[in-house]
């Protein structure tokens, strides 16, 4: 397919960020990716272009969904992208650009051993800082269920701290359009309508929590429960049963409780701490509020705070990076 005078200013490192490139010259905004997209189907094969279309309804009504515009301008992100590769004992890392709600620059994927996903997001970090300057931007890591009490917030960039920018944590697996992703776009409705994140706590022996399958019931049919504080580091039933009830956000420390009694317990004064301060929060807010936190426990080290150790589960199902192109053409 030629399109002649539509100029090449540079390499591009992305089949996506070329069509989206030629998209946005030959068409313009709002609608050119889905007419470009339209035009591409007729040129491939059957079998392409049913694919094609399969992932144009799969995906852009969510790109169109995320443009939210404030002031001029719409969300922006780093997403470092973490998968486990099925075939083998390593991960793919993928890190991309979001700009005014929609998917910017990736980097190309890289593939590598566990003991090495620090230092391959570390050093790639600083080359997407350039997309997202001068804007109100945050970095989210997208990793597998396992990984989410990693503290992720702790590496570095060009030497500098990650914390000191808004980080939060999402589940891989809302990436993907399926049940997961389905729950949490209808609490994060939820959320978004209230504009108050009326956080529930999870204390360190909550009844609720001790079997996962009545603490995903429980949460079923608490339709209106979009936010949860824990005391202590989530079991990894607890965390599964939420995730799958669709929860969007969760904050919790990751300490865990020693205490013999509930009075003594340094975990639940300190969650309590969190819960009245995150209460009447925007969820919109929450990424900015928690960096406050951390700031707070970092200039304080000499204190308990309920700002330190923590991981904020954020999971905003509009933010979505691009998708795998795999599936695609």
């Amino acid at each position: 397919m030629a399109f002649p005078g539509v100029p090449v200013p540079r390499e591009f490192l992305s089949a996506w960020e070329a069509i989206c490139y030629v998209a946005e010259e030959l068409f313009g905004e709002p609608d050119g990716l889905r007419r470009f997209l339209g035009l591409l189907g007729e040129e491939l094969p059957d079998s392409a272009a049913g694919r094609l279309a399969e992932w144009t309804r799969l995906y852009l009504p969510r790109a169109a969904r995320a443009v939210t515009i404030t002031g001029g301008q719409g969300p922006a992100s780093i997403i470092v992208r973490i998968e486990r590769r099925t075939r083998k004992d390593t991960f793919e890392i993928t890190i991309s650009s979001l700009v005014d709600g929609l998917p910017g620059r990736a980097l190309p994927p890289v593939e590598t051993s566990e003991a090495e996903v620090r230092a391959v997001v570390e050093r790639s970090l600083p080359a997407l800082v350039p997309e997202v300057i001068g804007r109100d931007w945050i970095i989210e890591f997208a990793m597998p269920e396992s990984w989410l009490s990693r503290p992720v917030e702790e590496w570095k960039a060009d030497g500098v701290p990650i914390l000191t920018y808004p980080v939060v944590v999402r589940d891989i697996e809302r990436l993907k359009p399926a049940f997961r992703q389905d729950k949490a776009t209808h609490r994060w409705v939820v959320l978004r309508q209230r504009a108050s994140s009326q956080a529930e706590l999870v204390s360190c022996r909550d009844p609720r929590a001790k079997d996962k399958d009545q603490f995903l019931y429980w949460l079923t049919l608490r339709d209106d429960v979009c936010v949860l504080i824990y005391a202590q580091r989530p079991r990894r039933s607890q965390l599964a049963a939420a995730l799958d009830a669709g929860i969007p956000v969760m904050v919790w420390s990751r300490s865990t409780c020693a205490a013999e009694s509930h009075g003594e317990c340094e975990a639940h004064m300190l969650a309590g701490e969190l819960s009245s301060r995150l209460h009447q929060a925007h969820p919109d807010n929450l990424p900015k509020l928690v960096r406050t936190l951390r700031m707070e426990a970092k200039v304080t080290p000499e204190r308990p705070h309920c700002g330190r150790r923590i991981t904020l589960l954020w999971d905003d199902p509009g933010r979505l990076p691009d998708p795998p192109l795999a599936m695609a053409i």
